[in-house]
């Protein structure tokens, strides 16, 4: 039976760089596959005007998937 394991993060990111941020995400994913994850997984929710703040935001979520490994 093959086993994997999910990693994953949120990040509030401002709309102005959200490009900046997905050129990032780039870079960490050739990273993790070459470190023996086999996808990322990338969703980015709406954007919205943070409380208090004079900018919009938007999230974004980042999961990798690994095959399971007792040195984990």
């Amino acid at each position: 039976m093959d086993i994997t394991y999910i990693d994953g993060f949120a990040c509030a990111v401002p709309t102005t760089r959200k490009e900046a941020f997905i050129r990032r995400a780039g870079h960490a994913e050739s990273t993790l596959m070459e470190w023996g994850a086999s996808r990322m997984l990338e969703c980015w929710e709406g954007e919205r005007e943070s409380a208090g703040a004079a900018r919009s935001m938007t999230t974004d979520a980042l999961f990798f998937e690994c095959p399971f490994s007792v040195d984990r």
